[in-house]
């Protein structure tokens, strides 16, 4: 779970509120994702059961591809280190992700121009987009769930800057 932890402290958190702000099913998500309820129990079987059964809807028009190219691009070496990790089961979802999101930067990184693309184009990027954040998500989840157990003071970050918390706030207030 380090490599997840760093991933999501370097790269996957802010990735997460990105995608999460182009998910046209985001309220759906945000039901299921934010609450005492979650708060109490993020990895749940039921909560992993349903995002793992999820159709995600991720526009790639609603997001600045652009500003999301670069910035994996700057995190690319993480990335890169993590994936050659020996540590790294080769068949983990979470091994799938980090492939996933190689993938998509490629994809972003060959366009000269990322606005005004055909539909078809369109659609690809979604697609690529779409595969990242379900994987994303869900190994979002699985990580609370170890914080919870383990370190409760990460989780309390974790769970005061929840992008599908729309009162989440890092300020601790009684």
């Amino acid at each position: 779970m380090m490599l997840v932890g760093i991933f999501f402290t370097q790269v996957g958190t802010s990735l997460l509120a990105t995608c999460a702000r182009g998910d046209l099913g985001r309220q759906d998500l945000s039901r299921l994702l934010s609450g005492p309820k979650f708060a109490d129990s993020p990895a749940s079987a039921g909560i992993i059961d349903a995002l793992a059964s999820r159709s995600y809807h991720l526009d790639c028009r609603e997001l600045d591809l652009a500003t999301l190219r670069d910035a994996l691009g700057e995190k690319i070496d993480v990335l890169s280190v993590l994936l050659q990790n020996p540590d790294l089961d080769e068949h983990s979802k979470f091994t799938d992700l980090l492939q996933a999101l190689f993938h998509l930067w490629q994809e972003l990184s060959h366009r000269e121009v990322l606005c005004g693309l055909p539909g078809a184009d369109t659609a690809h990027l979604s697609g690529d987009l779409n595969r990242v954040y379900g994987l994303l998500v869900l190994e979002w989840v699985v990580y609370l769930g170890h914080l919870k157990r383990h370190y409760p003071y990460l989780y309390s970050l974790a769970l005061r800057t929840n992008p599908f918390d729309e009162k989440a706030s890092v300020v601790i207030r009684e």
